[in-house]
């Protein structure tokens, strides 16, 4: 059986090793982006099951990114949203950009993994992202 596929995006580089190696060893083919404009190109190169996104980031935020998934490329795999920002609304316009599920940071690697394997099986992570 081939591992699912996950994109990891988010422009800290410790947190990006952190969360690929976690995935990598839960069993899921990992690779990892800097920013949404990074993302883009991967997943030209190779579809994702799931991608892992950060809101806040330089060049291509994932607010951009999730548009340019859902409105450009018409991608429908699961995207969760993970932000140390707790705004109000935020998660309520990820969730119409098309976010499926949204973690706070500091992310806890048992809880992400539960989620990611949730939203891989088609279940939802929680009642929604809002």
């Amino acid at each position: 059986m081939t591992a699912k596929r996950v994109l990891v995006i988010d422009d800290d580089p410790t947190l990006r090793r952190l969360i690929g190696f976690g995935l990598t060893r839960a069993g899921y083919a990992t690779r990892t982006a800097e920013n949404g404009e990074a993302a883009k190109a991967l997943l030209q190169d190779e579809p994702a099951d799931l991608v892992l996104v950060d809101l806040m980031m330089p060049v291509v935020d994932g607010l951009r990114f999730l548009r340019w998934l859902r409105d450009e490329v018409r991608l429908t795999v699961p995207a969760l949203v993970f932000t140390s920002y707790d705004a109000p609304g935020l998660a309520a316009e990820a969730a119409a950009i098309g976010a499926t599920d949204l973690i706070h940071k500091p992310v806890r690697l048992p809880e992400l993994l539960d989620r990611v394997a949730r939203l891989l099986s088609g279940k939802a992570g929680r009642e929604g992202v809002g």
